[in-house]
């Protein structure tokens, strides 16, 4: 027996057998527009141009607010408002999901993406209520349904801020910061 794994391309004259694959239709849930939303809808329309974002809210005056942002910065990306009147935000988003599903047929797939807040420290997952995690396990168990997480990490955020306001940096092993000299 010989070493070697021998794969069968296909010969010139071969036709190649190929299914057209529609795009999926991809949903993503909203909280705000923030960085993490942002985030999770660049990856969104990165996988398919039919992106749909939904915010479940309570505050019919606050959505009325988010959908005149929204459509200031992201005029081609529907926002649907899901009024939930109890506060509950994993049941009516698994019934919007479960509608657009039937909707859109039995074939097609539906991607909800969804924006995760990664604390840098621990003392600041306290401040952040883990609802990513909850409608991830919650869509887990829906039939035809694929989801996506976008991580969006506090540290690097605070990272970011700190480089634009000292510049690039480097920094010694004496602690002391010393600028870098800009590219010519």
């Amino acid at each position: 027996m010989s070493g070697r794994l021998s794969v069968n391309a296909p010969r010139q004259g071969d036709a190649a057998v190929t299914t057209p694959q529609a795009q999926p239709l991809v949903i993503v849930p909203l909280a705000d527009l923030n960085r993490a939303a942002v985030a999770a809808l660049a990856y969104a329309r990165s996988q398919s141009p039919n992106v749909t974002a939904v915010h479940v809210t309570d505050d019919l005056a606050a959505a009325e607010d988010l959908q005149q942002r929204w459509e200031r910065w992201a005029p081609g990306v529907p926002l649907i408002i899901v009024e939930s009147p109890y506060r509950a935000l994993v049941g009516p988003l698994l019934s919007f999901v479960e509608t657009v599903r039937r909707a859109h047929g039995a074939s097609s797939s539906v991607v909800v993406v969804l924006p995760e807040v990664l604390p840098a420290h621990w003392y600041e997952r306290l401040l952040h209520r883990r609802t990513a995690r909850r409608l991830h396990h919650a869509l887990l168990h829906q039939a035809g349904v694929i989801v996506a997480t976008v991580p969006f990490h506090l540290g690097a955020c605070a990272q970011d801020a700190r480089r634009l306001r000292h510049g690039p940096v480097h920094v010694e092993r004496t602690g002391q910061r010393v600028p870098v000299p800009a590219a010519a």
